[in-house]
């Protein structure tokens, strides 16, 4: 008999009356395994010693789901991976952390049919999953946008900290409880048609009841839904790890993380240490790849008449300047705005940190301009998709030469920026990845003050910069600021401090 408790009567009764309904892991996600999102939980909420725990526990919890019962597997993986965590942050890491992967992780034809059939057929959309509601609540309705939302639940205590449980046995929505579940949403308050969603060999016995079943063939393998295809656009998304850490990918980060730590300060004493005719040499031995487009600008500056120029870079990474520097062959000071002290202390090139507050910051450009050039990133914030931030315009009001710069950093297992952890740890996990690459394009020089006694303003020079970079790179313009991204990743303003 089918437990009348199992889902809200509040989530379906003002729904239509005809639901297209699929499952979450298998189908609209390509993979079963849930293993790699308790892991990005378990270490962004709750560190790396939990995270290593769980890898420890991967294969019992594998036995455990062949063997023995899937759904104590997924009762044990929520439990390494949430008890004695605030609700909060493991809220957070779903919001900030768990959609890029989900994305990356969406089988392309089942995402097409889902979303298609749904929209022409006028269904309301229905996902069924075993998993913590916490994980995906946030990703399905935002990116699917999605109606009903069959998912288990955790118990979090009065003090809005996870037990590690689920509410209670009848809010897990475990293997034979689907068909249970299917039911009441077929029979509820008014009866509803509903319509399913399968891949094809991959067929859910729980669906057995519904009107009829949409079966696709699974997509060729490394396919793909392209970022124009998502419903809502990836701007801005936090965390550590670039690959999805399965089993096998987290054995080989944890082994790999005692020796990218050594090359990690090799890397930097080499290049905080040694002059820069040997430094950048060993540093490229030492795997960084640098690759460098477009004829650095050969601008000969008597600094007792004119200004210094002002490199302005796309900002990807804390050492975007020290990258542009590498390609010039030349020091440049780079102009930063929060970093720590000790970023600051192992970056290699001379750094002045500006203030934020526009007359101050103003007054510090330009003494340094009349001495030096510098390299400044206007976004204000690093950005990993292709996107651009708003330009900040300082930097057209003071500068009379103005070359800009597109940065392209691509990194194999760490991301070097964070908006949610330890700042000063960016330049290790930068200088940790195996094979950092970045490619440096330089574009040709705009002589600023020329545009501005045309009667250009400040901003739309800016604007014009901008435009330019985003063109080489095939990268979007938003109107997203600094605050924008750390409000959203992180609930605060970003300041370091």
């Amino acid at each position: 008999m089918a437990d009348p408790n199992l889902i809200k009567p509040d989530a379906i009764k003002d729904l239509p009356t005809e639901l297209f309904i699929a499952h979450l892991e298998g189908t609209l996600l390509r993979e079963k395994s849930f293993f790699p999102y308790y892991m990005l939980v378990a270490l962004e909420a709750g560190g790396p010693l939990r995270a290593l725990f769980l890898l420890l526990m991967s294969p019992l919890i594998w036995v455990i789901s062949i063997c023995i019962s899937l759904s104590f597997a997924i009762q044990l993986q929520a439990f390494i991976a949430t008890t004695g965590l605030k609700m909060s942050e493991v809220r957070a890491v779903a919001v900030a952390v768990l959609p890029k992967f989900f994305l990356e992780d969406l089988e392309p034809a089942a995402y097409r049919a889902f979303l298609n059939v749904s929209a022409t057929c006028g269904y309301a959309r229905c996902v069924i999953t075993s998993h913590p509601k916490l994980f995906v609540e946030y990703f399905l309705r935002t990116h699917l946008r999605v109606d009903v939302l069959l998912a288990s639940e955790l118990e979090v205590t009065e003090n809005g900290n996870c037990t590690g449980f689920f509410a209670s046995s009848r809010n897990m929505i475990s293997e034979d409880k689907k068909l249970q579940a299917v039911d009441l949403l077929r029979c509820g308050d008014a009866p509803r048609a509903l319509y399913a969603l399968c891949v094809k060999g991959k067929q859910h016995g729980a669906f057995s009841q519904c009107q009829e079943t949409t079966v696709v063939h699974q997509s060729k393998c490394g396919e793909k839904v392209s970022r124009e295809e998502y419903l809502s656009p990836l701007v801005f998304h936090d965390g550590r790890l670039v690959i999805r850490p399965t089993p096998l990918t987290s054995l080989a980060i944890a082994l790999w993380m005692p020796l990218g730590f050594a090359l990690a300060i090799a890397r930097m004493l080499a290049g905080r240490t040694l002059p820069q005719e040997l430094a950048y040499p060993i540093v490229s031995f030492l795997g960084l790849r640098l690759r460098v487009r477009g004829a650095p600008p050969l601008l000969q500056l008597d600094h007792s008449q004119q200004k210094g120029v002002m490199y302005v870079a796309v900002h990807r990474t804390l050492a975007d300047p020290t990258f542009v520097t590498m390609a010039l062959r030349r020091k440049v000071r780079g102009l930063s705005f929060s970093v720590s002290k000790i970023s600051e202390f192992m970056t290699p090139i001379h750094t002045t940190r500006l203030t934020r507050n526009r007359e101050e910051d103003a007054k510090i450009i330009k003494g340094l301009l009349e001495k030096e050039d510098l390299c400044v990133c206007p976004e204000g914030t690093t950005c990993r998709e292709p996107f651009l931030l708003r330009f900040s315009p300082l930097f057209a009001e003071l500068a009379d030469w103005v070359v800009p710069v597109a940065v392209d950093v691509k990194m194999s297992l760490f991301h070097g920026t964070s908006a949610r952890g330890y700042k000063f740890m960016d330049g290790f996990f930068l200088a940790m990845n195996p094979t950092p690459s970045c490619e440096i394009t330089f574009l040709e020089p705009i002589c600023a003050l020329e545009l501005r006694k045309s009667g250009k303003s400040a901003i739309e020079i800016a604007n014009l910069v901008q435009k330019q970079l985003a063109g080489v790179l095939g990268y979007e313009i938003t109107n997203f600021k600094r605050k924008d991204k750390y409000f959203f990743l992180a609930g605060h303003d970003g300041n370091v401090q």
